[in-house]
């Protein structure tokens, strides 16, 4: 991932412990601070949650312009009874106002500055929402750096959203640096 030097602009897609790689580059870097980072890390397991709270509570201090979210993939299998899209809906936004106002998370109990969504990342619905929020840079394109360490399927899905979302390669340019667990 040596690469992510280059891009003003990325995003860091891991998953489980495939978010390791990714803290070493957020605690060694001093050039993140004037740049957009986002981290998504999908996790199966809320104790990897509270194994790294307080490593991801220094990287927010450390880096105040990363933004993180959480997206917890098993929840539906830790719950007896069959829940409805609308009531995931409801619990998710539930769980961003609370955590909007009060920074505690509902799902993991505890202050920390990230946010927990009971469901699985979506790479497409992230990546071109996050198209819009990236400023253009001085030959008014959007470049941004898409760095992936996770599972086969997982760095499957979001290099096919990658391959789906390259629309107008005169203005928004996406490359993507894979490494699989």
């Amino acid at each position: 991932f040596r690469f992510y030097k280059f891009y003003t602009n990325k995003i860091f897609f891991c998953s489980g412990i495939g978010i390791t790689p990714f803290l070493t580059i957020f605690n060694k870097s001093n050039n993140l601070l004037n740049e957009r980072n986002l981290l998504i890390w999908s996790i199966s397991s809320i104790q990897l949650l509270k194994e790294f709270s307080s490593i991801l509570n220094e990287l927010i201090r450390k880096i105040p312009n990363i933004n993180i979210i959480i997206f917890y993939s098993n929840s539906v299998a830790q719950i007896k009874q069959p829940i409805t899209d609308i009531q995931w809906n409801k619990f998710n936004f539930l769980q961003t106002l609370i955590h909007n106002k009060t920074k505690i998370d509902i799902l993991y109990g505890s202050k920390i500055p990230v946010i927990s969504i009971l469901n699985r990342a979506n790479p497409t619905y992230i990546i071109s929402h996050v198209i819009n929020e990236f400023p253009l840079d001085q030959f008014h394109k959007k470049i941004i750096g898409i760095f992936v360490c996770g599972g086969k399927k997982y760095t499957d899905s979001i290099v096919c959203s990658v391959n789906q979302l390259k629309y107008n390669i005169k203005k928004i340019a996406l490359d993507v640096w894979t490494e699989n667990l």
